[in-house]
């Protein structure tokens, strides 16, 4: 691949091609444990989502469907939308 001066390093844009994905998720009937991700931060949100189950916003009505499988994504929610503290 041709790099175009996007990434911060050489290694993270080899990274992004598809024939090099070092980081695997830990469960072995998952897709991504084949696949792969190209970081170790992305493998980790990943298998939080595995294991932590769904959470459920109780601040929003219950039509509008706020179902959450990772809890950074869900502290962001209540950050922003509710004006939460972490």
């Amino acid at each position: 691949p041709e790099y175009n001066g996007k990434f911060q390093d050489i290694d993270g844009y080899l990274h992004t091609d598809r024939v090099y994905l070092p980081e695997k998720c830990p469960i072995r009937t998952c897709a991504y444990h084949v696949r792969g991700f190209a970081r170790s931060i992305d493998k980790v949100h990943h298998a939080c989502s595995h294991f932590q189950g769904t959470m459920l916003c109780g601040f929003c009505p219950p039509d509008r469907g706020r179902h959450y499988t990772r809890t950074d994504v869900f502290a962001r929610h209540l950050r922003a939308i509710h004006n939460a503290d972490k």
